[in-house]
């Protein structure tokens, strides 16, 4: 049975089940191949599956995958993440398709990484993280609204569980409707829910800090 938690500015949790699913595995799915989905604002945004293995030749970055900051590079059949200190910012790579709900999974090793994110962002800025912490845990929080000044960043939920350097682990992450649920390898999940994770994202991104975070069977 999932942890539910919910603070006191959020509504009360309630079990639903995902209306699609990216496997990354990315895979949004209602029929085979493309589906479309409604979005908030009325209109059917399309995604197609899609699953990446990195196992490229040329080691570039597969199509679809833009380093914003930071150096990303695909190498020995893994997408490995470094953070750059000239960039004076946290190594962050997009990926994905516009979207409503979802499903994500990845695995992941954290190399001298101090924290590595999942992130995603609604076409007005940061809207929430999926944080992993080697020492403090697994934890979701939404991200404060910039342009708000009375906006605050919330820890909607965390296990305290800490999460061994140097050894590859699987997250999944869900996302239906306003509630967010994540799972660190075979452990208990985390699920929260929040009236304002009920909004169309743009993307995904990947958000690390220190020396390089390894990600493979997206």
């Amino acid at each position: 049975t999932p942890i539910m938690f919910s603070p006191a500015s959020a509504r009360p949790v309630r079990t639903i089940k995902p209306i699609l699913v990216l496997a990354f595995t990315v895979a949004f799915l209602t029929a085979p191949g493309v589906s479309t989905t409604p979005s908030h604002a009325g209109e059917k945004t399309a995604a197609a599956a899609l699953h990446q293995d990195f196992d490229s030749t040329d080691n570039a970055l597969p199509a679809g995958f833009r380093a914003v900051k930071g150096q990303w590079k695909v190498s020995d059949g893994v997408l490995v993440g470094a953070e750059l200190a000239a960039d004076k910012h946290s190594a962050v790579l997009n990926f994905g398709e516009k979207n409503t709900d979802s499903e994500v999974s990845m695995r992941f090793r954290l190399d001298g990484a101090t924290f590595f994110h999942h992130t995603l962002n609604h076409p007005k800025g940061h809207q929430f993280r999926v944080i992993l912490d080697p020492p403090e845990g697994l934890s979701i929080k939404k991200d404060k609204d910039k342009k708000e000044p009375e906006s605050k960043a919330i820890v909607l939920g965390k296990q305290t569980d800490s999460i061994g350097s140097g050894e590859w682990h699987r997250l999944k992450v869900t996302i239906a409707v306003d509630t967010v649920t994540a799972t660190l390898d075979d452990g208990e999940a985390l699920s929260v829910s929040h009236e304002g994770l009920e909004v169309g994202k743009t993307g995904y991104r990947l958000v690390l800090k220190g020396k390089s975070v390894s990600i493979d069977d997206i």
